[in-house]
């Protein structure tokens, strides 16, 4: 067995990896439930946050293409991984929220009508659960939570990456409803008062450019 959990982690996500190449479905989700559910007999002084959150980036990408589980429904190791991340003692609100900021981005792409990339051979959720109503109602569900989640955590972050990182990833995944919209808007603002480095005051200026080239009002309004 490997005792040093960023190692376990990343050993599992391979493996899964690897399952999922060869339509191991079944391995595969035994694998992904096996990284999942080692992060709550982990905490921060046996798994740093700075550690978990590369794993966690990598996961949640991994994730888009895994087909949802056929008895468990189609969200089944992403909402676990999302209730993992809730209760978590992370060691800062940041990190909290990068980890959630990753949960955003898998969520809405796992939202879009075609997902952004697959594995040949495995039919993804796009094709499995082909957007139907209790498919579309579930994921909404799930987003608008966490929005709301985020919307409470940021005013908490002390510093402005990761409210640039939600930032962006808000607008270049999310459906901007009226709900990711109040929260892009606020969240842009809080950045704007926390960016105090050139890179970040330049990270700032290009996601505002980014906003009036996409026009639109909540682009046009971030753009100013």
């Amino acid at each position: 067995s490997i005792t040093d959990r960023t190692r376990r982690l990343h050993h599992f996500l391979r493996l899964a990896r690897t399952a999922l190449s060869l339509s191991l479905l079944s391995q595969c989700d035994t694998l992904l439930k096996g990284a999942v559910t080692t992060i709550p007999d982990s905490p921060p002084a046996v798994l740093l946050d700075e550690d978990l959150l590369p794993f966690l980036a990598a996961l949640s990408s991994t994730l888009v293409a895994v087909p949802g589980h056929p008895e468990h429904g189609p969200f089944f190791v992403p909402k676990g991984l999302l209730n993992v991340i809730r209760e978590r003692d992370w060691t800062t609100p940041a990190s909290k929220l990068h980890a959630y900021s990753f949960m955003l981005s898998l969520f809405c792409a796992l939202a879009q009508r075609r997902l952004p990339y697959t594995v040949e051979g495995t039919e993804g959720n796009d094709i499995l659960f082909a957007r139907d109503t209790a498919y579309l109602q579930e994921l909404q569900e799930v987003l608008d939570r966490l929005t709301d989640e985020c919307t409470t955590l940021y005013p908490l972050v002390q510093s402005a990456p990761p409210l640039l990182d939600l930032l962006n990833r808000l607008l270049c995944s999310a459906v901007m409803t009226p709900q990711a919209c109040a929260l892009a808007w606020e969240v842009f603002g809080a950045a704007q008062r926390l960016a105090t480095s050139r890179s970040e005051q330049r990270w700032l200026l290009n996601t505002a450019e980014y906003t009036q080239a996409k026009g639109g009002k909540i682009y046009q309004e971030l753009g100013k």
